[in-house]
């Protein structure tokens, strides 16, 4: 049976107006808050009514949320009924994951439910440790991490093209155009502003959080997360290079402050996991179980 809920908002502590959909389940229960990957929005994952159905019949409320980088190009409106702001995934600044974040779990403790696994699809997977790590949320019960990407697999793949990409972005930037689109040839990448393109893949990337070309390097905010990890990654697609399941291990060689790391690899699945949503539904499901229950 679906599950039962409503949409729902938030008012971000900039201003802007999110919109997400919630499975409630009577307070003081613990919730689950799912956050989108890039381009994506909260509707769009193929597990996320199935997840939602399974949450909410074992007892958990669950909360599927925009950012303010859904989809690619998105007008957000704001707390001024006068004034709109152009964002969406080619827009977003990735730093802005703090307020969108909090926001949502501020409306989940406003439900009655103030102990809350974080999960995280690729970008949003970097958008969830980036959030535990610099804010150390008491509310956060478990920071869950589906298709964690390395963004620098995208640049090597891409080669000077690329760089050449990125040397356009700094150059925007540094003459006061952060927002310039930088709009491709062909529908195989999606459109992107030059400070959204530094803050994924430039030198010195925010979201360049999961390493995995070098595991035995220094990672920012993995190490800094102090509660329950858990990463799931598919054997197909992922954005990595080499072994999947080495990538996993390195997860949890730099979460050394988190107090249990579970690995989980799905073989033949890809990034999105469609056909794959039973299995990623019972293996997250089963991480929730094993954090929250007694």
């Amino acid at each position: 049976m679906p599950a039962t809920g409503y949409l729902t908002e938030v008012t971000t502590e900039d201003g802007l107006i999110l919109h997400g959909f919630l499975a409630p389940v009577p307070p003081p229960a613990p919730a689950l808050l799912l956050v989108h990957g890039l381009t994506a929005n909260f509707y769009r994952l193929p597990y996320v009514h199935l997840l939602a159905e399974r949450a909410q019949r074992a007892g958990y409320a669950f909360l599927t949320a925009n950012t303010r980088g859904h989809d690619i190009v998105a007008t957000v409106y704001t707390a001024d009924p006068d004034r709109s702001a152009r964002l969406g995934s080619a827009y977003e600044r990735f730093g802005a994951c703090v307020a969108d974040i909090g926001a949502w779990l501020g409306r989940l403790e406003e439900a009655g439910h103030d102990r809350v696994l974080l999960l995280g699809h690729s970008l949003g997977a970097a958008k969830a440790v980036h959030y535990a790590a610099r804010t150390h949320d008491g509310r956060l019960a478990g920071v869950g991490l589906l298709s964690p990407a390395d963004l620098s697999t995208i640049s090597r793949r891409e080669g000077e093209q690329f760089a050449r990409l990125i040397g356009w972005a700094q150059g925007q930037v540094a003459a006061g155009r952060p927002r310039e689109l930088f709009v491709p040839p062909t529908e195989e990448h999606v459109p992107m502003s030059a400070h959204t393109l530094l803050d994924l893949f430039g030198p010195e990337a925010p979201a360049h959080i999961f390493r995995f070309a070098a595991p035995q390097g220094t990672w920012p905010d993995v190490p800094d997360v102090r509660v329950p990890l858990f990463a799931l990654l598919g054997t197909e697609g992922e954005y990595l290079e080499g072994d999947p399941r080495a990538a996993l291990e390195a997860i949890a060689r730099q979460a050394r402050r988190a107090p249990s790391c579970t690995l989980r690899l799905i073989p033949g699945a890809r990034h999105n996991y469609r056909g794959h949503e039973e299995e990623v539904v019972a293996a997250v499901m089963a991480w929730v179980a094993d954090v929250l229950l007694p």
